[in-house]
């Protein structure tokens, strides 16, 4: 199969192949949390009952898609007050970005870049 110049390039991510070494590693016996890829198991890691809650609700109000790439304005703006009441540190909504992981952010917002 014949893929872009630029797929070509890619590297696979180590996470990933780390994850999946776990979890051959898990299928094989060994007695092991994997925290690599966010795939938490819930036997050990329980959602709390306030968290589920508030899941399901945001479900019914149809909060189904992916949040923008600099993250949910309100979550940035209370990002940005809990700073300023808690450590006395000025930033703007501009200065905050929130992500399901770090590589959005790096790939994304390259300093200088708007």
């Amino acid at each position: 199969m014949n893929v872009s110049v630029l797929a070509n390039t890619l590297i696979g991510s180590e996470i990933i192949k780390i994850g999946n070494e776990v979890n051959e590693m898990k299928r094989k016996g060994a007695q092991i949390a994997n925290l690599t890829i966010g795939d938490f198991d819930p036997s050990i890691f329980p959602i709390p009952d306030a968290l589920e809650e508030a899941i399901v609700k945001a479900y019914q109000e149809g909060h189904t898609n992916y949040p923008p790439a600099d993250g949910i304005l309100a979550l940035r703006e209370t990002i940005t007050d809990v700073l300023k009441d808690r450590y006395q540190l000025d930033y703007t909504v501009k200065d905050i970005l929130v992500a399901g992981g770090s590589r959005p952010l790096i790939l994304c917002y390259l300093p200088g870049i708007d």
